[in-house]
């Protein structure tokens, strides 16, 4: 009986000394993550800025463009804008609504009634950006 005793002690002592380490090896517990190591210096990329589009009638278009944005013209930029056909495509396919004319759609997508004027902001900065690319959508062909 006094072996029991003892043996049963034994085993009590020596759970109770393994009960801390084996709670530190928790999930959660106090032990502290290892450092992050320090950043490396980025390799340089080349980056070419796009030439400007060199076409006399689009230069054209952007300083009419420029003029109606200025002036917040609503009907001056319908006669830069198709009256049937024009697209919007947004991640999730085409956001015109048909039934609507171009430059309605155009309106809707730029936010030209914003009382804060940013749709319009954003056509000037478009007249103002002389670069640009055709389209590479085959059913959009000769869009700029």
């Amino acid at each position: 009986m006094h072996a029991i005793r003892l043996i049963f002690l034994l085993t009590l002592l020596l759970t109770a000394a393994a009960w801390p380490a084996a709670a530190q090896n928790q999930p959660g517990g106090t032990q502290q993550p290892p450092p992050i190591a320090p950043a490396k210096p980025y390799k340089p990329v080349a980056v070419t800025a796009p030439a400007p589009f060199d076409d006399p009638g689009f230069a054209a278009m952007r300083k009419q463009l420029a003029a109606a944005a200025q002036k917040k013209d609503r009907a001056a930029l319908a006669k830069l804008v198709v009256g049937h056909g024009f697209f919007w495509e947004n991640d999730s396919g085409s956001a015109a609504d048909t039934k609507k004319s171009g430059i309605d759609i155009l309106s809707t997508a730029l936010g030209l009634a914003a009382k804060d004027g940013a749709g319009w902001n954003i056509l000037a900065g478009f007249a103002d950006e002389p670069t640009a690319s055709p389209s590479a959508a085959p059913e959009h062909k000769g869009v700029i």
